[in-house]
């Protein structure tokens, strides 16, 4: 398997489209880091929809970020005595 090349965000911003990079130029602070951590193919469908539809992304983007992954549904097994 080839190795994973990582962008540096310079590198990342010049790679969109240029209605992404204009587009990104609009959000506040903490919407630009989220909108850099989108996979490309979620950038373009969030640049494709009305403000309504864009509006209702970001909170459910927003919403899935502030929570904290939940617990494994699977707990953690429990230590044998040893001897003693």
């Amino acid at each position: 398997m080839a190795p994973r090349l990582i962008r540096l965000p310079q590198q990342a911003y010049e790679s969109w489209p240029v209605e992404a990079q204009d587009y990104f130029w609009t959000l506040t602070p903490d919407r630009k880091a989220l909108f850099f951590r989108l996979r490309d193919t979620d950038r373009l469908t969030l640049l494709a929809m009305d403000e309504a539809g864009r509006a209702e992304a970001w909170t459910m983007i927003e919403s899935r970020t502030a929570t904290p992954p939940t617990e494994s549904a699977t707990p953690a097994p429990e230590e044998e005595p040893g001897p003693g």
